[in-house]
Formats: C-alpha cells, structure tokens, sequence
C-alpha cells in the first residue's frame, strides 16, 4: 500500500479455522488490550456454537486485566 512521503500503519488481528481454511481478520488502528478484545468479540459473534483455540504469542495485550475478565466471564 503506498503512503507517498509519510509512515502509516493499521494493526491487523486474524485467525484461521483449521477446518476450513475460512480466516477471520481485524483491522483496528492500533494493537492494544482494547482492540485485542474486540477481536476476541468478533471471533465469539462468528463462532458462538464452536469450541475455539487460540495460539497467542506472550504480547502484553494478550493477558492483562481486561482480558483474563473477559474470559473468565466468557466461560
């Protein structure tokens, strides 16, 4: 994508349904805690009736507060 002069950046989120290749993507502005969790929204909207598995590296956004309640009150 050309940006003509100046640095631009989108954080993009995705995964993959190892059954059929079908991907999921995120776009958002940034990559935080916030934006991780709406992420973890999308994925719950589109696979509420599915078991899902996710293989995360350690980034911070990936286990603070906000998220460790999210899941623990997701199930």
């Amino acid at each position: 994508m050309p940006t003509f002069g100046h640095h631009a950046h989108i954080s993009l989120f995705g995964a993959v349904n190892v059954h059929d290749g079908e991907t999921v993507l995120h776009q958002a502005g940034a990559a935080n805690a916030t934006t991780f969790l709406d992420f973890l929204r999308v994925l719950k909207e589109r696979y509420s009736d599915r078991l899902v598995v996710l293989v995360l590296d350690n980034a911070r956004i990936h286990h603070t507060k906000m998220v460790r309640e999210f899941l623990r009150e997701e199930g």
